[in-house]
């Protein structure tokens, strides 16, 4: 859908950013109380364009950073990241049993 791409544009704007070495850029985003949790939800929700980014952007901003780091863990991101491989390892093994046509 159009939200989709509008979403994954942004998330990748979000993604340069952190990237870029823009100090200013990437604190903003790690010191937002919303950031993290907007992130993790992304990748709850599992849509293929939206959680691979939401979990880049997840990854490079608690990279060194030890708030970001704790915030993932109060907000138990672990369980987040364990459900969605969970549902991949899963919809593997359905795709291995599917004959092939």
């Amino acid at each position: 859908s159009s939200w989709t791409v509008l979403r994954a544009n942004a998330l990748r704007a979000l993604l340069s950013v952190v990237l870029s070495g823009c100090s200013g850029g990437k604190a903003a985003l790690q010191n937002s109380a919303r950031t993290v949790p907007l992130l993790l939800q992304l990748v709850r929700k599992g849509k293929s364009t939206l959680a691979p980014l939401a979990t880049n952007t997840l990854w490079v901003l608690a990279h060194s950073h030890q708030r970001t780091v704790q915030n993932l863990r109060s907000l138990k991101a672990l369980d987040v990241f364990e459900g969605v491989a969970s549902v991949a390892r899963e919809s593997l093994r359905t795709d291995d049993q599917t004959p092939e046509k």
